[in-house]
C-alpha cells in the first residue's frame, strides 16, 4: 500500500530530526489518492503555512483580474492611494506592474523587518526602500505580496481577512483555511522562536525588543512582519490551514477550464507564474514552500498533486532549508514516479 511506503519514507525523515510532525496528502483533480500524518499530527491537523499564504493571495489577485477589477500591467500605485501620498514611493514604483509583483520582478527588496520601525506603512515603507538595494531579475521577496494583500483590500474595501473568506474559502468550499485561527489542539506548534529573525535583525543594526523568545510559538504566525505589524493578517504570511484546504486549492487549478486561470500556473520565462515556482524540487509542475516546513506541488501533465506540511521548525536544532527541500524532491519525485498517469 502506497500509504504505508510513504509512512515509512516520513518515519524515517521524523527520526533524523527533519520535523515533529507532518501531514502528506497526494490527490488527483477530482480524488484522494491517500492522506497519512505521522508524529504528533493528524490528517486535519491545522498548520502556519507561512509562504503557502502568498499562493491565496495570487489566486485573490487572478480573480480580480478575471473580472475586470484589476489589469496584469497595470501600475500598482493605481491600487495604492496611500503609497501616492509619498513622492519617493511615486518614483521608485511608478512602473511596478501586478506582473512584477506577482513574478517577483519588480524592483522591490525581497525583506525587511518593518516591525523595527514607525509610522503608517507607506512611511515604513520608504524608510526600507532607501536603506536596501533596488532589486534586479527574479528577486522572490515578500515585500510583494505584502503590496498584492494592499490591493486586494483596496479593490474589495474589506480586510484581508475577510477577503480571503468571501473570495475563495466560502466559494471554493475550501474549509479550515484562515488567518488568526482561535487557538486549539488541532494547530500544530511552528517553532521555540524567532531567533532566526532577531538574529537577521541584528545582523542589518536593528533592535526590536517585542520577540517571541523562549515560547512555543502556536496558533499565530511564525513570520516577524505578519505578527508584529500585521497583526497576524497580511499578503505574504499569516494563513493557517490543514492539508486538506490547500488540496482543494491546487484541485482549483488542475480542474478549471478557465484559459487565465490555467496562465497562472504557465511559467512567465523566469521559472515564475503567477503565485507558483518551477524550482527543480517540483517534477513536471510547479509549486510552493513555506519557511515553517509546508509546500504543495501540482503537476497538471501528470494529473498529480501533493500537499507536503510539517513543522520543521519546532526542532531545537532545526533543518536547514537544503535539507527540507530534498526532503521535498524526494517525495514529490517518488509521487510523480508511483501514480503518473499519461494524457
Amino acid at each position: 500500500m502506497l500509504d504505508n511506503k510513504y509512512s515509512d519514507i516520513l518515519n524515517e525523515y521524523m527520526e533524523k530530526e527533519y520535523f515533529e510532525s507532518a501531514v502528506l496528502r497526494v490527490f488527483t483533480a477530482e480524488d484522494t489518492v491517500f492522506s497519512i500524518a505521522v508524529g504528533a499530527a493528524r490528517e486535519d491537523s491545522i498548520f502556519d503555512v507561512a509562504s503557502l499564504t502568498k499562493l491565496a493571495t495570487s489566486t485573490q489577485i487572478v480573480h480580480l483580474i478575471k473580472m475586470g477589477r484589476l489589469a496584469v500591467y497595470d501600475s500598482i500605485m493605481e491600487y495604492l492611494p496611500e503609497l501616492n501620498e509619498s513622492e519617493f514611493l511615486r518614483n521608485r514604483l511608478s512602473k511596478v506592474t501586478l506582473f512584477n509583483l506577482l513574478t517577483h520582478t519588480s524592483v522591490i527588496p525581497k525583506w525587511y523587518p518593518l516591525y523595527t520601525l514607525e509610522g503608517s506603512f507607506a512611511q515604513r515603507l520608504e524608510i526600507a526602500l532607501k536603506r536596501l538595494d533596488i532589486a534586479t531579475g527574479v528577486t522572490y521577496g515578500d515585500i510583494n505580496f505584502m503590496l498584492l494583500g494592499k490591493i486586494i483590500e483596496h479593490c474589495y474595501g474589506l480586510p484581508l481577512d475577510k477577503c480571503l473568506e468571501q473570495d475563495l474559502v466560502l466559494p471554493y468550499k475550501l474549509g479550515n483555511m484562515c488567518y488568526c485561527p482561535e487557538l486549539s489542539d488541532k494547530i500544530v506548534p511552528s517553532s521555540f522562536n524567532n531567533a532566526r529573525e532577531e538574529n537577521m535583525c541584528q545582523q542589518m543594526g536593528l533592535s526590536f525588543d517585542g520577540f517571541r523568545n523562549d515560547e512555543i510559538i502556536q496558533g499565530t504566525p511564525n513570520d516577524g512582519n505578519a505578527h508584529y505589524y500585521f497583526g497576524g493578517v497580511a499578503g505574504h504570511a499569516g494563513i493557517f490551514a490543514d492539508g486538506e484546504a490547500y488540496q482543494r486549492l491546487c484541485q482549483m487549478y488542475m480542474s478549471t477550464h478557465c484559459p487565465f486561470m490555467l496562465s497562472a500556473l504557465q511559467d512567465k520565462g523566469m521559472g515564475r507564474g503567477f503565485g507558483f515556482d518551477y524550482a527543480n524540487i517540483f517534477p513536471n509542475g510547479c509549486g510552493h514552500t513555506g519557511f515553517t516546513g509546508t509546500a504543495i506541488w501540482i503537476s497538471k501533465d501528470r494529473k498529480l498533486g501533493s500537499v507536503l506540511f510539517t513543522n520543521r521548525l519546532f526542532n531545537r536544532v532545526p533543518a536547514t532549508t537544503e535539507q527540507i527541500n530534498d526532503m521535498r524532491k524526494h517525495i514529490f519525485f517518488e509521487i510523480n514516479d508511483d501514480l503518473s498517469v499519461s494524457d
